[in-house]
């Protein structure tokens, strides 16, 4: 007995330790790039399947990262990048502008060979207004962009500009949207496809009364606009819509940003609406931090259709905080969490994602009191607790714009740092949790193996052992009892050796699990249990 009792107590402060060490992270390597005038800073950040990491922004600056930091190419176009996008061959596609209201819109290769380069100007010389430029790709190879036109010579209208480009880089067809009647006025915020090849693109339009109205703009494959829809709030004054994601069913998702009344004031709240793919709304969402007003800036949905944004939420005490905000696919509001720096001046939310379990991570900026400006970046779980938060203090004004995870749970941000001399550099950064993927031992392995896990039974996390003799591109997978996949916890190439990786259970109901690794025609697969 007394044996079981020092056993039962040995597994608790496993688990304990276990625990305790998964919600540690720690800041990998920064990288700053800066272009030949001493500037630069990054837009966006993408990763490919192979785990390399790309970043561009300033003078079209894009530079090509492996997952140790390691600058493995750079490449310059004269204009200022927006965003940029991956497809399944491992393809960058970059839009943004130059100086003359040109947009420019870019194809690398993933060794960095320009593959091709295309400008677009309006038909009639029309300014292009290019604050934002946002990208999207379909599943045939077809390239989307949205932007904003000035729609006469006085730059009194401005209209919606939507691009689709083919694989190859020619031009398919180009469609300007503004309003019908009154003071013209529409810009788009983001744009996304769904399987059938359909684009929708959002923003705002503005007719010249005492509000603009959030708008959704449905375009088929071959550039035929479908459908439009506005919608203006109980307050009858601005509403804008910020990000649109496709649904699993194909519904669409708008997450934007409703005026409501609040006494005799106007206010912002969070909306979220569904649509389905005829345009008909569904329902709408929304919802209050402190009664003033929260905007968003970004939306993601995790595996299991959850909804998540970020920005920021107004307050009289502390002027601007981080917003982070889950709605359930079905609109239910789940949780909110908010962040205030030490200074109670400008904080947002720029960027949101989440990995496999669900946990989401965003990063922003946060005013702090001895830093000014400095990269925030937060964890949450699934259920909304957080689990950590990282800042980057560069020593005057940093500035997180975008963020990613890789399969193997690393944290990628960039954004700029800015010197009280006026230079600057896009600064990237790599944050690592404990758990991505370990090698344990030197010595070449003499044949595949896969481990039981241990601790067996867990609570939620179990260390994962395996051993590889050659090169091999390595799936290590979690399956339920009814054999419904539940996790990816690797798919890369590896070297040989023996490694190791912690799996985390922490979103996952209690039960017995199946977890299978496949690697160069080696497949084996092993029982576990989890115990909650």
């Amino acid at each position: 007995m007394i044996k079981v009792k020092k056993l039962l107590l040995y597994y608790i402060l496993m688990l304990f330790f276990i625990t305790i060490s998964y919600s540690q992270v720690s800041q990998t390597w920064v990288k700053e790039y800066s272009s030949p005038n001493s500037q630069g800073y990054g837009n966006d950040i993408a990763i490919d399947g192979e785990g390399n990491i790309y970043v561009t922004g300033y003078d079209f600056n894009t530079i090509k990262y492996n997952s140790a930091g390691t600058q493995i190419w750079v490449r310059q176009y004269y204009g200022v990048a927006k965003s940029m996008i991956i497809d399944p061959q491992g393809n960058l596609y970059i839009t943004g502008n130059d100086d003359n209201s040109t947009m420019i819109t870019i194809k690398y290769s993933p060794s960095g060979e320009q593959l091709w380069l295309r400008t677009y100007t309006d038909p009639q010389n029309r300014y292009l207004e290019l604050s934002k430029a946002e990208i999207a790709l379909d599943n045939s190879g077809g390239l989307f962009i949205t932007a904003n036109v000035y729609l006469d010579s006085t730059v009194s209208t401005i209209g919606v500009l939507t691009l689709k480009y083919n694989t190859g880089g020619t031009l398919l067809w180009a469609k300007n949207y503004n309003h019908p009647s009154g003071f013209q006025w529409a810009e788009s915020n983001s744009i996304t496809t769904d399987n059938l090849g359909n684009s929708y693109v959002t923003g705002f339009t503005y007719t010249g009364s005492e509000d603009y109205d959030l708008l959704l703009i449905k375009y088929s494959p071959s550039g035929n606009e479908e459908w439009v829809r506005t919608e203006n709030g109980p307050a009858g004054q601005n509403d804008l819509g910020q990000r649109v994601k496709i649904a699993q069913n194909g519904d669409i998702y708008v997450g934007g940003a409703m005026a409501y009344m609040n006494g005799a004031f106007v206010q912002f709240d969070v909306v979220l609406i569904r649509y389905n793919s005829s345009g008909t709304k569904l329902w709408t969402s929304s919802y209050d931090e402190q009664g003033f007003s929260d905007v968003p800036f970004d939306m993601t949905l995790d595996n299991e259709g959850n909804v998540i944004m970020t920005g920021y939420a107004g307050s009289l005490s502390t002027f601007l905080d981080i917003l982070t905000v889950k709605f359930s696919q079905d609109g239910v509001f789940r949780w909110a969490k908010s962040y205030n720096g030490s200074s109670d001046n400008w904080d947002e939310g720029k960027s949101v994602t989440t990995d496999a379990m669900g946990n989401v991570y965003i990063t922003g900026t946060a005013w702090e009191n001895t830093t000014d400006l400095d990269y925030t970046t937060i964890k949450y779980s699934p259920t909304g607790e957080q689990v950590w938060m990282m800042q980057y203090d560069g020593g005057y004004i940093d500035a997180a714009r975008s963020i990613a995870v890789d399969n193997n749970g690393y944290v990628y941000v960039t954004g700029y740092h800015s010197t009280r001399n006026a230079t600057s550099s896009a600064t990237t950064i790599k944050y690592s949790q404990p758990v991505g993927i370990e090698p344990i031992s030197n010595e070449t392995p003499s044949e595949f193996s896969l481990l039981q896990n241990y601790p067996n039974p867990f609570n939620p996390v179990t260390n994962i052992e395996f051993s590889l003799p050659v090169r091999s591109l390595v799936k290590l997978v979690v399956y339920d009892i009814l054999g419904k996949e539940v996790n990816q916890i690797l798919n890369k190439e590896l070297n040989a050796g023996k490694y190791k990786t912690d799996f985390d259970a922490a979103n996952l109901p209690g039960g017995i699990y199946f977890y299978q690794i496949t690697a160069n025609g080696f497949s084996e697969t092993r029982k576990m249990m989890l115990v909650k």
